[in-house]
């Protein structure tokens, strides 16, 4: 028996968002539910147990909080001891569904990059990829290669966000306009993240460059839409860090370029050098989806036990003996 142990004090205090204590409790009673013992707790205490469960992660700079700060210790706590821990985060469909109506989430152990997370997904099964297209009606469209026209998105992640590893947004587009302006004189347009609070700030400065250096900031623009899609009709090629909107630009077809390839879900299916950026390849991408999709689970998929079912066999570190990163 594989015991569980799942914490609610993990959700930020204030939290209004119904779905995050369900992952908590829905997560147990799908454990309870496949015969192995599992627990809520509303503690702050470390309990021992084979699995830990936490919704969200958290990294080296995280805000020294109570709610961060005990994720931080259920990690630590299970990695030292050799334990496992399954971390919930956020779809990386959410293009298709914004408004989370189906409910799918992400489900690894032990991390939430490729070559630190442990997914379950080296040999995924088909027929997940065939029943979550058909949900978020997804499906692969055919590879706009080496297209006359067309903009370059440059998609931006939240300034300060973890998944930067510290590096300013600002400091990201400059690098990143600087290279793709020694291959391409393309119109390039900037989507900054929905989340960012300090775009005004970004805008802004990114006014007075193209003053300063007209050379290489020509021909810039930031994105009025609110829909990712919409910033997908025309687009060239995609631009990105390591985030999500990497991994809907390889389904929608349109060539993608990050700039984190290591930490990117993405990375297999996508450039690396800017110096391909007017000459694409494309990438076989079946597998890609298979893997995306066996890592995404709904919350009633969750609660029958179903994800726990696929999951419990990774539930020991001997049992990952077998890993490779996606």
């Amino acid at each position: 028996m594989i015991t569980v142990i799942s914490y609610m004090k993990v959700i930020p205090p204030g939290n209004k968002n119904p779905a995050k204590p369900m992952i908590i409790r829905n997560f147990i009673e799908g454990v309870n539910r496949c015969g192995d013992k599992g627990l809520v707790t509303s503690s702050k205490q470390i309990i021992e147990a084979d699995v830990a469960v936490i919704q969200g992660f958290v990294h080296k700079n995280s805000k020294n909080t109570p709610h961060l700060n005990l994720r931080k210790n259920i990690f630590e706590n299970q990695i030292r001891k050799g334990k496992r821990c399954i971390i919930v985060d956020s779809s990386l469909f959410l293009w298709k569904d914004p408004a989370q109506l189906k409910g799918y989430l992400r489900y690894g152990y032990d991390g939430i990059f490729p070559g630190t997370a442990e997914y379950c997904n080296v040999q995924p099964d088909p027929e997940r990829w065939k029943k979550i297209s058909a949900d978020l009606n997804i499906e692969l469209k055919p590879w706009r290669l080496n297209q006359k026209e067309g903009h370059i998105l440059l998609c931006c992640q939240r300034d300060g966000g973890w998944s930067m590893d510290g590096k300013g947004v600002q400091e990201w587009i400059k690098e990143t306009v600087t290279q793709i302006r020694m291959y391409t004189k393309r119109t390039i347009l900037i989507r900054f993240h929905p989340g960012d609070k300090n775009t005004t700030t970004h805008k802004h400065v990114l006014a007075q460059w193209m003053k300063s250096d007209p050379t290489t900031f020509s021909d810039i623009f930031i994105s009025q839409t609110k829909s990712l899609q919409e910033d997908f009709h025309t687009a060239h090629s995609l631009v990105g860090h390591n985030s999500s909107p990497t991994c809907a630009s390889v389904i929608e077809g349109i060539p993608t370029f990050l700039t984190d390839a290591s930490r990117a879900q993405a990375s297999t299916v996508a450039h690396h050098q800017f110096e391909e950026i007017e000459d694409h390849k494309p990438f076989e991408r079946q597998l890609f989806v298979e893997r995306l999709a066996q890592m995404h689970w709904t919350l009633e998929e969750v609660k029958t036990g179903q994800c726990w079912l696929h999951m419990r066999k990774w539930a020991t570190k001997s049992a990952s003996s077998t890993f490779q990163p996606a």
